[in-house]
């Protein structure tokens, strides 16, 4: 949700500013001001019921720092509820106690526990607004070395986990597919959902749709992809999620359409601008035949980011 807090008011700022006869746009150095209408249209209600010190901090501030301010913090913010949840998801109670109190993170769990990433972002905006040092710049260093730590502990959980059994993915089948065979007419929710994607912003994305085997064997693919990783020795097609030009490249990417399958039960996807192969991934759209296991995969594989493919377009599109 706060991904694109400082994106969303540069962009309502951007929209507001006249363009002069040569067809720029002239900003004037703006500032950050909470009297500003298209400011406030651009910022999420966390932020405009912020206390009083961290409104104070941001007032005033050449926009594109206050910006860049808010969108450290919100990186910040999701770094700490991926963690929250890996742990909450993976540590039996006892453990997880032991791990928050070593760590000193026992107040800020209660916070996302109670108030969710809403919470931890007041915490954060709060904090930056008493320590009047603290800029984009330092929250930027400060946020690569927490993914540093995110990573290490994500891998030490998903060790401890490793992947499904042979057994386990039976009963997942099962609960699935009611327990009967796979029923006809599934994994249509990405054909219809993902043609919402923005091509601008989707096509930075690269993606694997797991579409041949058969549903019912393509969560075991997935299953190995994920606890295994992409096995770099063997050729792995990929395409952009979504492409600008439509059809007419398909042929040179091996797709219809020019982009990833979508008929499959799982599409993967890799960060903004990055490569399945070389960056790992990041994202799995989850379609329409295993929404019922959805939860459990999320909880398995707390590294990815699962989303369903009825809702893939809107996530994407606010990246």
């Amino acid at each position: 949700m706060y991904l694109t807090v400082g994106k969303k008011i540069l962009q309502s700022i951007s929209r507001a500013t006249p363009y002069n006869l040569k067809g720029v746009q002239k900003f004037e150095n703006p500032k950050f001001s909470f009297s500003n209408p298209y400011i406030l249209d651009g910022c999420d209600d966390v932020v405009l019921n912020a206390s009083e010190k961290a409104k104070k901090y941001l007032e005033s501030k050449p926009l594109t720092e206050a910006a860049g301010v808010l969108d450290e913090i919100s990186s910040k913010t999701n770094i700490f509820a991926d963690i929250f949840n890996a742990l909450k998801s993976k540590l039996p109670e006892k453990e997880l106690s032991a791990y928050l109190e070593n760590n000193n993170l026992k107040e800020l769990y209660t916070e996302f526990l109670k108030n969710g990433e809403k919470g931890l972002f007041s915490k954060f905006l709060h904090k930056s607004a008493q320590n009047a040092s603290v800029g984009v710049e330092n929250l930027q260093k400060e946020n690569k070395i927490l993914n540093g730590w995110k990573m290490n502990i994500l891998q030490k959980l998903t060790a401890q986990n490793g992947a499904f059994s042979s057994e386990e993915l039976n009963l997942l089948r099962q609960r699935a597919f009611g327990g009967v065979k796979v029923p006809s007419g599934v994994n249509y929710d990405a054909f219809v959902y993902l043609n919402g994607l923005n091509p601008e912003i989707a096509c930075k994305f690269d993606a694997h749709g797991l579409a041949k085997g058969g549903v019912a064997n393509q969560l075991e693919q997935l299953n190995n992809l994920l606890s295994k990783g992409i096995n770099k020795s063997k050729d792995f097609y990929t395409a952009p999620l979504a492409v600008k030009d439509g059809a007419g490249i398909g042929a040179g990417l091996g797709t219809a359409g020019g982009h990833a399958y979508r008929d499959g039960s799982f599409i993967l996807v890799s960060g903004k601008n990055k490569s399945l192969s070389a960056d790992g991934i990041e994202y799995v759209i989850v379609n329409d035949a295993y929404y019922k296991i959805f939860d459990d995969l999320v909880k398995k594989f707390p590294e990815q980011k699962f989303i369903r493919a009825d809702e893939a377009a809107d996530f994407f599109n606010a990246l």
